[in-house]
């Protein structure tokens, strides 16, 4: 992401995930809009949230689809 800052790049946004000293890990969403300030030097403003408890409850479901999956596979097998 510092790369794409420093060769200029217009509006651009990124995932990345954070391991905490308690060795939990945040997941982080951040968006970036480029803008020139009254010297038309290149800017960004950026917005950064944490999208943990969204990206965890999106593994819970799909481990949930992928059980019921497997169950209905075992039952038409039974069948």
């Amino acid at each position: 992401m510092v790369e794409q800052a420093r060769n200029g790049a217009d509006d651009f946004e990124w995932h990345y995930r954070l391991l905490m000293p308690d060795q939990s890990i945040k997941y982080m969403h951040a968006v970036a809009r480029a803008t020139r300030d009254r010297n038309s030097e290149l800017e960004y403003i950026a917005a950064v949230r944490d999208v943990t408890a969204r990206r965890v409850s999106e593994e819970a479901v799909d481990k949930a689809r992928s059980e019921l999956a497997h169950v209905a596979r075992v039952m038409s097998l039974g069948a």
